[in-house]
């Protein structure tokens, strides 16, 4: 009796210390994921100078937002630029060749004033 007790002890040693192992590995991954997931939403919350703004009466065109974009960096071409439907929210222009020399512009849609400028990193 005494020998299955502690076989029956070191078989729950065993299950409970790697299993608590095996689940902080299991948290890691989860909220690593969930940081991927919700990285734009993240980074709105985060970085609210870049991405918020006053809304105003009228927006400027498309148009007229790559011509500002283009004066950011004046020796690259905008390769996006990305509007959001929000109207408190920046518009992203993505400036230049994929790589390394890419470089990103957030832009005031109301007023065409430069929020933020950098080398864009993914």
């Amino acid at each position: 009796m005494a020998k299955q007790n502690k076989f029956k002890n070191i078989i729950a040693w065993l299950h409970l210390w790697p299993g608590l192992a095996a689940s902080l590995i299991i948290l890691l991954v989860a909220l690593t994921g969930s940081l991927l997931v919700f990285e734009e939403e993240l980074e709105i919350i985060l970085f609210k100078e870049k991405h918020i703004v006053v809304p105003g009466l009228q927006r400027i065109s498309a148009d007229n937002l790559i011509v500002i974009a283009n004066q950011v960096f004046p020796k690259k071409k905008v390769a996006r630029l990305i509007i959001d439907s929000a109207p408190d929210h920046s518009v992203e222009a993505r400036i230049g060749k994929k790589g390394k020399d890419l470089k990103i512009a957030y832009i005031n849609p109301y007023t065409g004033k430069i929020v933020y400028k950098g080398d864009y990193r993914k």
